[in-house]
Formats: C-alpha cells, structure tokens, sequence
C-alpha cells in the first residue's frame, strides 16, 4: 500500500512499511538516550560503592545530562531545519555511543560528568528528530503519530533500569556498560539503513 502524504507542497510516495520503518528509526533514536539516562537510577549505587562517590556527587553527574539538553535544543534544532537528518543523528548517536564505552573507564566525577554531558546532547537531538519526523510523514495524523513514537522512545527507561541492572547484576556494572552500547550499535544499524530513503526523496524541503 503507498500512502501519499503531502508535506510542505511536496507529496511523499512511500509505503506503509517504509513510513513505519521511518519512524521506528526515530523511536530507537529516543529510545537509547531515554534507556542510558534512566541508568543512572542503578549506575549511582556502584559508583557509591565501587568508586566511592558521594550521593551528592551521583546528583551532580546527572545533571550534566539535562545541561546538555538545555543548551543544545536551539542550536541541534537550526542544524537540523539546515542539513539532512542522517548529517546530525548518525553522528550524534555514534558519539553518545563511544560516550557509553569510554564511561566504563573513568573514574574521576568530571569525566563522567563530561560523558554525561554529551550523552545530553545526543538525546535533545533524538527528541528534536522524532517530533521532525512524527510532523513529516503524518501531517494528518501528527498527534497520534508522535504518541506512538513517544510511547516507543519512553519504553527506553523501562528498559534501561531493568535490563540494565539484570547486565549488573551478572556481569558487574562495566561489562553492562559494554552491553548497553552494543543494543546502541544496533539501534544505530537500523537507523544508518531506514533513515537514507528519505534524502532520496527531496532533502532541502523535507529535512
């Protein structure tokens, strides 16, 4: 079944399949960077106990997720009404992704911090591409769409404390560290496939 979708006075012949392969793509998106900012729920406590960080200190470390969101919603979101989606997502996801290996390594509050930091960046992007996309490929149906893509992307959080803690539990807190990049690689895999038919179809005016 093709579905024709207009958008910005440009129709979209795409199939049902492809639509939801789309936004899918979006979905995963959100879904890492949902996943890996609730694992800081089960993170805190071997930190605390392995590494020796204060409560306070754990607090501290979080917030450099949110200081990424904040700063970067406006400037990731002119970047990405300028440049194609696959220009700024893949790349962003690959650097969340090595952010998450190389968090198995340090030990300092500040690298951590830092790490977190850009895993915030990554993740004000991924909302930015699923309400880019949830708008594009449904225009009659924006609020539903969005809905399902939110509802995929908050699972991550579900997901996150407890596959994540379970990897911990089992494998000792960095080795699910390695774990929880490898899901990444994954999730990045589909994005790098389904994201590409839409340059095809008109970059400058869609994304």
């Amino acid at each position: 079944m093709i579905v024709h979708c207009k958008h910005h006075g440009v129709t979209l012949n795409m199939s049902a399949a492809q639509r939801f392969a789309i936004a899918l793509s979006a979905s995963l998106f959100s879904f890492y960077n949902v996943m890996i900012f609730s694992q800081m729920n089960v993170l805190g406590v071997y930190l605390t106990q392995e590494l020796h960080f204060e409560e306070a200190s754990i607090g501290f470390i979080a917030s450099w997720d949110l200081i990424g969101n904040v700063i970067s919603f406006i400037p990731i979101g002119m970047l990405i009404d300028r440049y194609p989606l696959r220009r700024i997502v893949i790349p962003l996801f690959s650097l969340t992704i090595l952010a998450t290996i190389a968090s198995s390594f340090v030990t300092s509050i500040w690298a951590f911090s830092a790490l977190r930091f850009i895993q915030g960046l990554a993740s004000a992007a991924s909302l930015l591409t699923l309400m880019r996309i949830g708008t594009t490929l449904a225009p009659h149906h924006i609020n539903k769409s969005i809905g399902f893509m939110i509802f995929l992307a908050l699972s991550g959080g579900v997901f996150g404390n407890v596959v994540f803690s379970a990897m911990a539990d089992h494998w000792g807190w960095r080795h699910a560290l390695y774990g929880t990049a490898a899901i990444g690689i994954v999730c990045l895999l589909f994005i790098t496939y389904f994201l590409h038919p839409i340059n095809s179809l008109n970059s400058r005016t869609i994304f």
